[in-house]
């Protein structure tokens, strides 16, 4: 952990983590799901926008369609 080295004194409340303790045997294993779980929701978050994107094309190309009736 880097906070210890600036004098930082980290607790997370939630995962039991305290940086004056130091590393629990669970710190890297949470660690590694935290990261696998945020990469995930940026993968969502990124296929929702393509399709939005998408519909608003679809919906753009309509209204021009319309509109040269």
């Amino acid at each position: 952990m880097v906070f210890p080295e600036y004098g930082v004194h980290f607790i997370a409340v939630n995962d039991g983590v305290d940086s004056i303790k130091g590393n629990s045997e669970f710190t890297a294993i949470r660690n590694v799901f935290n990261e696998m779980f945020a990469k995930d929701t940026s993968k969502k978050i990124k296929a929702t926008w393509a399709i939005r994107s998408f519909q608003d094309q679809q919906a753009i190309v309509q209204e021009q369609e319309k509109g040269l009736e």
